[in-house]
Parts: structure tokens; sequence; C-alpha cells
């Protein structure tokens, strides 16, 4: 008889150590995990319930898979994830299209309302592109001495440079430059021609 209660003791401990695991060998209660952290208080602990059951309840070959199978997650995750950047990236690098030039009334340096919608187009692409810098070359026809029309074309590329300050451009960013009659654009025999070469053109450049 006292050899039957020690087997039927030796069985039900079988029964009881096998209902706790699984078939990973794991099994345990969610509502178990305080206790079995004894007089660690738990909720306090840098380990993670995962961590805890790990260390306690796998043998040493599952611990070490279950590491692995953890390291080789990261990994993916790693390479898997996009760079962060800490500045964003240059935008408008192109260089902007190039506007029509600005025309001027005979003997006059004064801006009219198409000429300001000109410069207007103008201060939005030097805003548009922050990269890049304007040129302003005045021009007159062949009408009157050098001495007079190179003084005008230096009034025309200065108003239009005036013009954009005051929309905001920032001064350094606008060189001006001026030629007289040297450079016509249109052959100045004709009223059309010498209409073509009264101007003020526009060179975008790459800041330095």
């Amino acid at each position: 008889m006292k050899h039957t209660f020690t087997i039927i003791a030796i069985l039900l401990c079988g029964f009881i150590c096998s209902s706790c695991t699984g078939t990973s060998g794991v099994k345990i209660a969610e509502e178990n995990f305080v206790e079995d952290c004894g007089d660690r208080d738990c909720t306090k602990s840098t380990n993670t319930q995962d961590d805890f059951i790990r260390d306690a309840y796998l043998s040493k070959k599952d611990a070490e898979v279950v590491k692995s199978e953890i390291l080789e997650t990261k990994k993916v995750v790693s390479t898997n994830t996009p760079p962060m950047t800490t500045r964003e990236k240059p935008k408008n690098i192109s260089a902007p299209s190039q506007p029509v030039s600005v025309l001027f009334a005979f003997d006059k340096h004064t801006l009219d309302t198409e000429g300001k919608a000109v410069l207007d187009k103008t201060a939005a692409l030097l805003t548009q592109y922050p990269l890049y810098n304007l040129q302003l070359s005045g021009h007159t026809d062949n009408f009157g001495c050098h001495n007079y029309n190179i003084e005008l074309s230096r009034k025309r590329a200065e108003e239009a440079k005036k013009y954009l300050i005051a929309k905001g451009i920032d001064p350094s960013r606008v060189i001006t430059s001026w030629h007289s009659s040297h450079r016509p654009k249109a052959p100045n025999e004709t009223p059309e021609g010498r209409t073509q070469n009264r101007r003020v053109e526009f060179n975008f450049v790459k800041s330095s």
C-alpha cells in the first residue's frame, strides 16, 4: 500500500509539471509573474516579463535560440529603416527660367505697369530659388551721346533693383551693370528695334 501511494504521488507530480509547460516548455500565467519575482519589485525592474520568463524557465539551449531570433529581428528592422536626416536638403538647385526684359519709354528710366509685373515675377523667382542671385544690365538705343546714354542705362538698372528691394529681396543678391547703346538686342535702324534696345535684361547666376 505504501508503494502504491508513492507511485501515485510521483505520477501526480509529473502531471502537474507537464500542465505547466506547452510545446515550447513555457506556460506561465500573467497573474503568477509577480509571485515568481520573489522579493523583487517587478514593476520597477528593467527586465520585461518576457525576459524574466525566458531566464527563469527556458533551458540554456532554448534561451540561446530566442536570443538569436531577437537579434536577427533587430538586424532586419535596422536594415529596413530609412536613415534620418538632421536637416532638409536644399531645394530648387536648378537654375530658374529667365524672364523677359523690362522695356522703357524713350529717354525714360521709370517703370511702367508691364515692367512692374515682370519684376513682381522676378522677385517671386528669387524667393523660390534662394541659391541664385540676379544680374541686371541696363541698355539704351543709339539716340544721344555716349555719356548721356551710359547714365540713362545706369538709372534703368538701378530702378529695377530698387523695385526688387522694395519687394523684400536682399540688395546683395542683385548685381547691376550698364552698357549705354553698345550691346543692342535689335537693329537701331527701326523704331521697333530701338524699342527693344531700351531695356534692362535679367540673368540668374548661382551664388558662390
